[in-house]
């Protein structure tokens, strides 16, 4: 059930017992209420999102010049980078920190924010439109001490600053320590960044409400399309001239909507507005969570860069996160387009955020997989040669991989990327040098894949994280026998689908998920959460060093020794030599 379903349901409740509100016969009314609630109890699940919108929203009490409520990007080593928007009536900002427990007013340490100017615009955007609102993207990188908890609030202006979290209190976050062996539980969420015409989504409101709800999780990584509604438009592309394809339809076409305005800001509402940033999302949760988003399909342009830096993690790893001119590969026009990939430890874990994605406009003769594996995943391509050396110089730790394009899926929406298979791919760089688990998205499902051969690892799509929903086992993807557990759901028929030892959905709410990961040691479990916070096919691992098989021990034989064996008659006669 969408939000104007729920609206209905409401004013028809509301009308229908000021109705019943007029017969005196009370065993009536009684029964009449009875028939209302069996009638409509197959609709409860549904309700279960609307009623998480409220939950999922940012606090209240911010300052009405904060236009994105502070989140948290690449908090690792001695880095923490703290983000946030603001109208352009001032042009300094601050963010001020301290350590928890020691620091109780937050405010004693201070680093100055800088700014980047953006547009974001209301919807509906129709051709020629230019009451753009004009913002600036703030972004400073904090100097932390690993294994310490801290807290943080962000000013703007000079003195008297104004402080722009109002009344609600200051965030807190911890930074990882260096080598811990200590436990810890990490998020993934899937593609997201998509409203209706009203700028609501009460699955992905919901999702974000229970990974609020989940206790311990340290940070969260997402496998791309973090903003929905941009499909790779041509403007990212200053040489192209490759049409966009348009987005949802709406009752009034409007024209592809501009950079920046898919992820909008805590004000802006309506068609392909704040879809991210909106106040029913990220606002809710990104203040003490840290942010790790992989590049997706859709969005896939330098505000991506902006929006996400990862100042700490692409220092330290020595990644790449800038905008590049790609080449023309497979007939595609000169573009340019973010390189953004990069690695970073938790405790003694290293995770690797990869690009595996391309635009969806600028093609060619190729398709965004064979573009994308020509421009990234070729063995002389830079993203390659970086992930190659990495991970030789990291061997003895337990690795995640997350990028977009899935290793393996059943679902037409996103099928199996062929070309990141096998030995010499990046499926077989990857498992070839200690990385257990990859988390996937682009298809709009849930699946779990078994590994299909000693040279490949476990691999999730979970790309259920807002997005419109995809079937899966139909048409040409048929459930293969690497899928051993996957839902989707098919909108148009509004069933749902299911692949290996998965019951078939009955509800989408079932299929908007995402994953909790855990790690113990070599222990990892992996829950998946549906909007609803139902969890379903739990599964463990041990990824315990298979240590090699033993030397066999050689026993060496006893050097032969002649025996004397007397012989009667008065001499020793030595016989041929007997063996002991």
């Amino acid at each position: 059930m969408n939000t104007n379903d729920s609206i209905q349901l409401c004013g028809f409740v509301r009308r229908f017992a000021r109705s019943i509100a007029k017969f005196p016969n009370r065993f009536f009314m009684v029964g009449a209420i009875f028939l209302l609630i069996v009638g409509w109890f197959p609709l409860s699940q549904s309700l279960v999102s609307g009623a998480a919108l409220a939950s999922a929203a940012a606090p209240s009490g911010y300052s009405s010049v904060l236009t994105r409520y502070p989140y948290l990007t690449s908090v690792t080593g001695a880095y923490a980078t703290v983000n946030f928007a603001t109208d352009q009536s001032q042009n300094t900002a601050v963010v001020m920190y301290g350590e928890v427990g020691v620091d109780p007013t937050c405010t004693a340490h201070s680093v100055a924010a800088t700014s980047t100017p953006y547009t974001v615009y209301p919807s509906p955007y129709y051709s020629g439109a230019t009451n753009g609102i004009n913002e600036y993207q703030w972004k400073a990188t904090l100097t932390v001490v690993p294994g310490k908890q801290y807290c943080y609030r962000v000013y703007l202006g000079t003195a008297p600053q104004l402080d722009l979290l109002g009344s609600n209190p200051a965030p807190h976050f911890t930074v990882p320590a260096a080598s811990s062996t200590a436990p810890f539980t990490f998020a993934v969420l899937g593609d997201m960044g998509y409203v209706d015409m009203n700028g609501l989504n009460p699955d992905q409101a919901a999702i974000l409400s229970q990974l609020k709800a989940s206790k311990g999780v340290s940070f969260a990584l997402q496998v791309g399309d973090t903003a929905f509604t941009t499909q790779g438009v041509a403007s990212s592309s200053p040489t192209s001239t490759a049409t966009p394809t348009p987005g949802p339809t709406p009752a009034t076409t409007p024209v592809n909507p501009p950079l920046q305005t898919q992820y909008g800001d805590l004000g802006q509402v309506g068609y392909s507005t704040s879809a991210f940033f909106g106040p029913l999302f990220w606002a809710g949760v990104g203040a003490t969570l840290p942010f790790y988003p992989a590049t997706g399909t859709r969005g896939f342009s330098s505000p991506f860069l902006v929006n996400f830096p990862q100042v700490g993690a692409v220092t330290l790893s020595a990644g790449r996160f800038t905008v590049d001119s790609y080449p023309s590969v497979n007939g595609s026009l000169v573009a340019s387009y973010p390189s953004a990939w990069y690695a970073f430890d938790f405790n003694n874990v290293r995770f690797y955020i990869l690009e595996a994605t391309w635009n969806l406009s600028n093609v060619g003769t190729g398709t965004i997989y064979t573009d994308d594996y020509a421009a990234h995943w070729t063995p002389t391509s830079p993203e390659y040669q970086w992930l190659a050396a990495d991970l030789a110089t990291h061997p003895n730790e337990m690795k995640f991989a997350v990028f977009h394009l899935p290793l393996y899926s059943d679902s037409v929406g996103g099928p199996s990327d062929t070309n990141l298979q096998g030995v010499s791919s990046l499926e077989g760089l990857l498992s070839q040098n200690g990385v257990v688990m990859a988390f996937n998205g682009d298809a709009h499902i849930y699946e779990r894949n078994n590994k299909p051969n000693a040279n490949s690892l476990v691999s999730y799509v979970i790309g259920a994280g807002g997005a419109p929903l995809d079937p899966i086992g139909t048409g040409s993807t048929p459930c293969s026998t690497v899928d051993a557990y996957g839902i989707g759901w098919a909108s148009t028929k509004s069933l749902g689908d299911a692949c290996g030892t998965a019951p078939v959905p009955t509800s989408m709410q079932q299929v908007y998920s995402f994953l909790l990961v855990s790690v113990n040691g070599d222990q990892v479990t992996v829950t998946p959460t549906n909007e609803l916070g139902q969890t379903f096919d739990v599964q463990s691992y041990n990824f315990a060093p298979v240590p090699p098989a033993p030397t066999p021990t050689v026993v060496p034989s006893p050097t032969p020794t002649s025996v004397p064996i007397p012989v009667t008659g008065g001499r020793d006669i030595f016989l041929p030599e007997v063996m002991r």
